[in-house]
């Protein structure tokens, strides 16, 4: 490795500690939607980057400058990212497992010693694998890891997740609102940001509103 970038949240600004850490995370993001992927962005052009954590969901508007990318509006939830997705799809393999074996599941979902706390583990990071799945395909499969041996088959759909319960949809949909405030649209070009990829984190080239809407 020779070149290491650190960056930081938006919301540290120009303070001492984002000077410290680098270059902003949603300019980071920018950069690599650019560079990267080789999107067109002119100097004026702006950026939408929807940046989804693993326990936080921003999104930040940021304008191509000549030195480079200077937010323009920003908008977060603290305590809602991907770790929420990923419980919406142990929710679903719940659905699936709990009827038809009750007590396994207790097991697995309030382990008691350390083999069913791997077991928990377990389906926890497969959650997480079919949560990304599910940004390619409609459904995804689990083997659940049944404690006492064994495993069940089951299914997570991406349409269940679209339908989120209000709490995190609405929640989520509040940051989204960020562009909208600056009379802005977006395209369907894309990039994940964030330590949750594959989810709705992405980065869009923003534009002033067509004539129509």
């Amino acid at each position: 490795m020779t070149d290491l970038v650190m960056t930081c949240p938006v919301e540290w600004g120009a303070g001492a500690a984002a000077d410290t850490a680098g270059r902003g995370r949603t300019g980071a993001a920018a950069a690599y939607f650019t560079a990267n992927l080789h999107h067109d962005v002119p100097i004026g052009r702006s950026v939408i980057v929807y940046d989804l954590g693993g326990g936080t969901f921003d999104v930040c508007v940021v304008r191509r400058e000549a030195t480079g990318f200077e937010p323009l509006a920003y908008r977060g939830v603290d305590d809602l990212g991907g770790i929420d997705l990923d419980a919406l799809v142990v929710a679903q393999i719940a659905a699936a497992v709990q009827p038809s074996a009750p007590d396994e599941w207790k097991r697995l979902s309030e382990p008691q010693d350390p083999a069913d706390r791997r077991h928990f583990r377990t389906l926890w990071d497969d959650a997480r694998n079919a949560k990304k799945s599910l940004s390619r395909q409609a459904i995804a499969h689990v083997l659940v890891p049944i404690p006492g041996g064994g495993e069940l088959r089951a299914g997570a759909r991406r349409c269940h997740l679209r339908h989120a319960p209000a709490d995190v949809g609405e929640r989520m949909d509040d940051p989204a609102q960020t562009p909208a405030d600056l009379g802005l649209w977006t395209s369907k070009s894309h990039a994940p940001s964030g330590a949750a990829p594959r989810s709705p984190s992405r980065c869009a080239p923003a534009r002033p509103p067509p004539p129509w809407r």
